[in-house]
């Protein structure tokens, strides 16, 4: 099986094997089997001489390779219950497969869950305006691992007769919280800690019924968190308004909305400033390295980067190539290591007598896919 490591237990790989005996198989590629698991295994029966029992069910499993289609998002999870988890695993921590969230039987357990946290009497009020999203909930998350409601990490179910197991999502390197931009349009999935609208007004908290009062608190599954408390004020959307997410204030006037970025925003307007922001990744995405906005600028052999804009002997290659840097401003880039022509990964101008350009070392990322995580609307 290509792409993958091969270690044992119980057993030093030679034959014959024990019983008990067991091979594990683990997947090199950041997306993991194409059943998406991150590992199979092989032990060798008991009952049978030369049997072996394995989790590899079907025989077309096989370890993913960088022609294989990707998440947009990250494979892994940044919270302890992953409740911002965005990726496509769509099989469980033992191998089973995940069943649509839209059908039938399952969305009508999936709306017992949504409000189990409510009173029978409450529940009789309120349950139509809880579950109006519900629809659109299950269409967008197809059969993916997901944590709507409480439970400790993302989930699904297996069976009709409302079996479920936990999913196998690691956490993001280096991060377990959440950083403060939004992957998608609506920003259903945004745990950040953004407490104030876009013109500048206090968030009230969602517990509160002063002075907006509100049934949100009916919507509580909804919300990326590991809890909500009488203190958590910061914007969310937990009813997937299209306008993104937002807030009631300290002023009585209803819904208003925050000013959370895309991702990509966030990223590109940091290495302008010439930091990291906290939760990026300085390392590329893709072998090419093409959507990589990070503030590396030295190539390999050390020499520093000459400005994108500062060589007027180059102007052939701006005229040629503006378009393909992220937001079509070259200048902004300063002298960031970058891959606008397509290089086989970034680089950049250099003053040498005898070179005009050289790479930079940027490395791969781990858990990340293998194609660019595109996350600004206007980049789809």
């Amino acid at each position: 099986m290509k792409n993958v490591n091969v270690t044992y237990e119980n057993w030093d790989g030679e034959y014959p094997a024990p019983p008990g005996a067991k091979v594990l198989y683990t997947c090199l590629h950041t997306g993991g089997f194409t059943d998406g698991s991150p590992r199979h295994y092989a032990t060798c029966s008991f009952m049978a001489d030369d049997t072996w029992e394995t989790s590899l069910q079907d025989k077309d499993v096989r370890c993913q390779n960088e022609d294989d289609v990707p998440s947009l998002y990250p494979e892994c999870r940044k919270t302890e219950m992953g409740k911002e988890y965005k990726g496509i695993k769509s099989r469980t921590e033992i191998g089973n497969k995940c069943l649509p969230w839209g059908h039938p039987l399952l969305k009508k357990a999936l709306e017992k869950i949504l409000v189990s946290h409510i009173s029978a009497e409450d529940r009789y009020k309120e349950k139509f305006q809880v579950l109006d999203n519900v629809g659109s909930w299950t269409n967008e998350e197809a059969n993916y691992c997901r944590n709507p409601g409480f439970r400790k990490r993302p989930w699904c179910f297996i069976s009709e007769n409302l079996n479920w197991e936990y999913c196998h999502i690691p956490f993001c390197p280096n991060r377990k919280e959440p950083v403060n931009c939004k992957l998608t349009y609506h920003g259903m999935e945004y745990a950040g800690k953004t407490n104030v609208t876009v013109d500048g007004k206090k968030c009230q908290p969602w517990l509160s019924q002063t002075p907006n009062k509100h049934s949100m608190i009916f919507s509580l599954p909804y919300f990326p968190d590991h809890g909500v408390d009488s203190r958590h004020n910061n914007c969310r959307n937990p009813d997937m308004d299209g306008r993104g997410p937002w807030c009631y204030t300290e002023e009585n006037i209803g819904r208003q909305y925050c000013d959370i970025p895309y991702c990509l925003e966030m990223y590109q307007r940091s290495a302008v400033e010439g930091s990291v922001v906290e939760g990026y990744p300085e390392c590329r995405q893709t072998e090419n390295g093409k959507e990589y906005i990070g503030t590396m600028r030295k190539t390999v052999t050390g020499r520093t980067c000459v400005r994108w804009d500062s060589k007027s002997d180059k102007a052939d290659f701006y005229e040629d190539n503006t378009n393909d840097f992220e937001t079509r401003l070259p200048v902004i880039h300063q002298n960031f290591c970058r891959n606008p022509t397509l290089q086989e990964r970034p680089w950049c101008f250099v003053v040498d007598p005898n070179i005009t350009w050289e790479f930079c070392d940027i490395p791969l990322c781990p858990n990340y896919p293998s194609e660019q995580t595109r996350t600004h609307a206007s980049f789809q």
